[in-house]
């Protein structure tokens, strides 16, 4: 009975102890990171979090909305394109209209020859614009870097002079349900350095 009590006091002091820990608002950051951790110049010199900076106004949101946006798309799509298992229709949690069509055709056409993505793309400097408040224009440059595609054999698919950061405009829609690309034409130019 007594370990019980005291497993519970603990618990609870742990509860307590992450709850405040987590309780400081944590700016955010001016455009979506990839999935590799990095840490601000203040983080890396004397290890303290950053001072919390003014709330986001539903303007602003909506645009940092529309930027991340095309992370979360691109994670989904090198998932879906990794495990050739994976149902084509989480596609539609992240794309919608030509975006999405041409991804489920893609990837149907991998799976038919049984290729199989390994590794992820990154995404940098991705900025938002609107005119409507529902419409968004995104411009990222993606990263393919780490990013192969192999046949049955385990053979390399992919052509070995294609270049590994360029830079695509996608259109986003805002949606009740959330943010959604709608156009990716896949027509990159030099990332902007």
């Amino acid at each position: 009975m007594r370990q019980r009590i005291f497993a519970t006091i603990a618990l609870f002091a742990c509860v307590v102890t992450v709850a405040g820990c987590n309780s400081a608002e944590i700016p955010p950051t001016a455009t979506p990171t990839s999935s590799s951790p990095r840490s601000s110049p203040e983080t890396a010199v004397n290890g303290s979090t950053p001072t919390p900076s003014k709330s986001l106004t539903p303007d602003e949101q909506d645009l940092r909305s529309a930027e991340e946006a095309i992370t979360e798309y691109w994670k989904v799509i090198d998932d879906a394109a990794s495990n050739p298992n994976q149902n084509l229709n989480v596609l539609a949690t992240v794309a919608r209209s030509q975006a999405l069509a041409q991804w489920q055709t893609t990837l149907a056409d991998y799976r038919s020859k049984s290729w199989v993505q390994h590794g992820s793309s990154t995404l940098e400097s991705a900025v938002a614009t609107t005119e409507d408040g529902r419409d968004f224009t995104v411009v990222a440059c993606r990263d393919v870097t780490s990013v192969d595609v192999t046949d049955s054999s385990g053979k390399s698919v992919v052509q070995r002079d294609r270049p590994v950061r360029q830079q695509f405009t996608y259109s986003i829609t805002k949606a009740p349900e959330g943010f959604f690309v709608t156009q990716d034409l896949l027509k990159g130019a030099p990332c902007a350095e």
